[in-house]
C-alpha cells in the first residue's frame, strides 16, 4: 500500500478522493462567510496559513478569478489538478524553482484585477513563518494584503509540518475575511513580516477558539 501511495497513480487517486471528499464536506456542513465587506473591487493578495487552506475554496469570488501559487514538484502538479475542481487557477513556481518568473506573473495578475491566494509559510514551512514574497508582492503591485482565517467545528488534524486540518462532515465551517493589513512605505520588510505573522496568528487563534 505504501508503495502504491508513493507512485504517480497512487498520488492521483489520493488527490481525487480528497477533492471529492471536500466537496461532500462543503455540501453537508453549515458554511458561514464573514467579512464580505472587506473583499476589494480590484486585485488583491489573500494570505492564509498553509495548514488551513482546505477551506479557502469557500472564499466568495464576486465574479473574480482566484489564483493560487503552487510549487512545481510532483505534489504541486497534483494540487493544481485538485484546484481546478474548485475553479482556482494556478501559478507554478516557488522560491527554489522559477520563483522570479512566478513572482512577475503574480504581479501582472493582481495588477489586472485578479485575486491571488498565498500561504505565507508554504510550501514547506516552518509553520507560521512569513516569506519575503508575502510582503513584497502586494507592495510592488500596490494591492491590499488581506488576512484570511478559517475554522471547522469538527476536523481531523494531520501529523504534518503545518498541522493540516481536514474538516469532517456535518459540521460548521467558517471563513473570515479581515481588513487589509497596512504596509507603510519605508517600513523594513523584516519588521512587517514579524508584525503580519503575529497578526495572522492572532486572527486564526481567535476564530478557532470560537468555532471549535
Amino acid at each position: 500500500m505504501k508503495k502504491f501511495l508513493k507512485s504517480a497513480v497512487g498520488r492521483e487517486v489520493v488527490v481525487a478522493l480528497l477533492t471529492a471528499y471536500l466537496r461532500l464536506a462543503y455540501v453537508t456542513s453549515r458554511i458561514e462567510v464573514r467579512g464580505r465587506e472587506h473583499l476589494p473591487v480590484g486585485g488583491a493578495v489573500f494570505a492564509i496559513w498553509h495548514g488551513r487552506t482546505l477551506l479557502m475554496p469557500l472564499l466568495p469570488r464576486r465574479h473574480k478569478q482566484l489564483y493560487a501559487l503552487i510549487s512545481e514538484h510532483r505534489d504541486g502538479r497534483l494540487i493544481s489538478t485538485a484546484a481546478r475542481w474548485f475553479s482556482i487557477k494556478t501559478i507554478n513556481g516557488s522560491s527554489s524553482k522559477n520563483g522570479a518568473r512566478a513572482f512577475l506573473q503574480m504581479i501582472k495578475t493582481v495588477k489586472t484585477g485578479g485575486w491571488i491566494s498565498i500561504t505565507p509559510d508554504g510550501p514547506k514551512g516552518p509553520a507560521h513563518s512569513v516569506s519575503d514574497g508575502t510582503i513584497e508582492l502586494p507592495r510592488k503591485a500596490d494591492v491590499p494584503l488581506i488576512p484570511v482565517a478559517t475554522a471547522a467545528s469538527k476536523f481531523w488534524q494531520i501529523n504534518s509540518w503545518d498541522s493540516l486540518q481536514v474538516p469532517k462532515l456535518f459540521g460548521r465551517l467558517v471563513i473570515q475575511i479581515h481588513p487589509a493589513f497596512e504596509l507603510p512605505v519605508g517600513q523594513p520588510r523584516a519588521a512587517l513580516k514579524t508584525a503580519f505573522g503575529k497578526h495572522l496568528q492572532q486572527l486564526q487563534n481567535a476564530l478557532e477558539i470560537e468555532v471549535q
